[in-house]
């Protein structure tokens, strides 16, 4: 069992290295790469992340009974979510941070950042957080991917 642990634990370093190593060959003109990653913070956060935000200051949706097996993908926990008025004055502070570490990023020559928003078990708020600030950067440009940890682990995604 050890094993096999540290085989999966090898196996998310390698996915990761692959994604990255995706990202940084797609360009050779040197573009910023964002990678915007959920996780929960029950299975541990990712060592590979260069800012880590903690989202679960928010009203978490597993606590209601019709979003509990849902996660953040899903139109209800997302509405659930966007009615909270700490979510959207999360969402512009948060986008503020990001633009100022992508400026000192893109100064300091940085090929690829990795920005992390863990939440209880990384299935509903964390999730769609990463999608809107996905959204929101997206529009702007800049090369951006999304890995949901915690969806991957379930298989849901």
């Amino acid at each position: 069992m050890k094993y096999k642990r540290k085989n999966n634990k090898n196996n998310k370093i390698m996915k990761l290295n692959n994604i990255s190593n995706t990202i940084l060959q797609k360009n050779n003109n040197k573009i910023l790469k964002i990678i915007f990653q959920s996780f929960g913070f029950k299975y541990k956060i990712p060592s590979y992340t260069n800012y880590l935000f903690d989202v679960r200051f928010l009203p978490n949706p597993y606590w209601k009974k019709k979003l509990k097996k849902l996660n953040g993908l899903n139109k209800k926990v997302i509405k659930f979510i966007e009615k909270q008025k700490k979510f959207n004055i999360f969402i512009e502070k948060t986008k503020k941070y990001i633009n100022y570490l992508i400026n000192i990023s893109k100064k300091n020559k940085c090929e690829l950042i990795i920005i992390s928003f863990g939440c209880t078990g990384g299935q509903h708020r964390s999730v769609y957080i990463v999608e809107k600030l996905y959204n929101i950067f997206k529009v702007k440009g800049y090369n951006i991917i999304t890995i949901h940890n915690s969806l991957l682990n379930k298989k849901i995604i």
